[in-house]
């Protein structure tokens, strides 16, 4: 298996300890199967596939949280303005 780069990956929606106990957990039944000689160790292979599939995806999901809660420039914070207005629950400022 390759050795996984180390990635960073903003904290915001909480996935980072979430995507380590499914890293985990993929792995571990893989294993169990290999060692048991159940599945052929070519069944090793898929674990980098999928599991970095699930880290660009990480990756991309808190990248876009980042960039709506700090906006980089003038037309990023309109937008972020403009959205904040249409979620459910929002409170006007007149009763804030």
């Amino acid at each position: 298996m390759p050795a996984t780069p180390r990635i960073r990956v903003s904290p915001f929606g909480a996935r980072g300890a979430n995507s380590g106990l499914e890293d985990a957990e993929n792995l571990a039944w893989k294993l169990d199967r290999v060692l048991k000689r159940i599945s052929p160790e070519a069944l090793l292979e898929s674990y980098h596939v999928e599991r970095s599939a699930a880290a660009d995806e990480n990756i991309r999901e808190s990248t876009r949280s980042t960039d709506f809660m700090a906006p980089g420039s003038r037309q990023e914070a309109r937008l972020r303005q403009a959205g904040a207005c249409h979620w459910p629950g929002k409170r006007s400022s007149a009763s804030a």
